[in-house]
């Protein structure tokens, strides 16, 4: 399974459901790391459950309206993880990209935005 995500400095190469780096270089690795760690965490799911689930469900927003979790909460809990990870986005931008990360779209193995940044 491969994810793509866009939106955090442009298009980004794919990363494997195991949780390679989503960005050339590694750059936001950690960024991207932490914001899932914590949203499994935060469903109470391991990350490959939450691979999983997402690609059942066709966006971490689905995911956590299933467990009672509320879309404000899924998108503070990215917010919090790409900041843990040293992001240094803020305000609105940083707001729009947690967004648009609970919201990506799963299809055919991969995370897809419509919208771009």
């Amino acid at each position: 399974m491969t994810m793509n995500v866009n939106g955090i400095g442009g298009q980004l190469p794919g990363v494997t459901a195991s949780g390679a780096s989503p960005i050339a270089g590694g750059r936001f690795d950690g960024q991207w790391q932490y914001a899932m760690n914590d949203t499994s965490a935060l469903l109470g799911m391991s990350r490959p459950q939450l691979d999983s689930s997402v690609a059942q469900a066709s966006n971490l927003s689905t995911v956590a309206a299933g467990k009672g979790v509320s879309e404000q909460k899924l998108i503070d809990t990215i917010k919090q993880g790409l900041q843990q990870g040293g992001s240094q986005l803020s305000g609105t931008r940083l707001d729009r990209i947690a967004t648009r990360i609970a919201h990506q779209r799963h299809s055919h193995g991969s995370w897809n935005t419509a919208s771009s940044d």
